[in-house]
């Protein structure tokens, strides 16, 4: 009967330990954030918001809904709304605003800073970068 019940707390450490590890993600969390795309003359070219769920480190998703000021031609397909996917380790983060597409691609590189996620958008084509700017997104619940 000891013998069980030192399995049991030691499985019990175990899992307390694993589940604690998993969500020591850093200071991103689930969320809505404010988002804003400047071109590279740092013109606001995009505005509107990302959803983002953190519940499965490293991984993460969610959806977007954004508005384009610019032409479409020179921001890409980060217009409208869609799902989103990426990636979040370090403080580092990587999000595919369009990740059923092979070509044609908005992806997001930036590290987190408090509640604020600052870092580079390109649009992504077969013939490689096409265009590009800096974001921000900063969560507002």
């Amino acid at each position: 009967m000891k013998r069980v019940l030192v399995i049991v707390s030691i499985l019990v450490i175990v899992f307390v330990s694993c589940k604690d590890d998993a969500s020591l993600t850093g200071p991103i969390s689930s969320g809505r954030y404010e988002y804003k795309a400047y071109d590279s003359s740092g013109n606001l070219v995009v505005f509107g918001w990302l959803f983002i769920h953190t519940d499965n480190p490293p991984n993460i998703n969610g959806t977007w809904s954004l508005e384009g000021i610019a032409p479409l031609n020179e921001i890409g397909p980060q217009t409208g709304s869609g799902e989103l996917q990426g990636r979040y380790e370090n403080d580092e983060i990587s999000i595919n605003l369009n990740p059923q597409y092979i070509d044609n691609n908005v992806c997001l590189s930036g590290s987190v800073e408090g509640e604020s996620i600052i870092g580079l958008w390109q649009r992504i084509s077969y013939s490689g970068v096409t265009n590009e700017g800096t974001f921000s997104a900063v969560k507002i619940n």
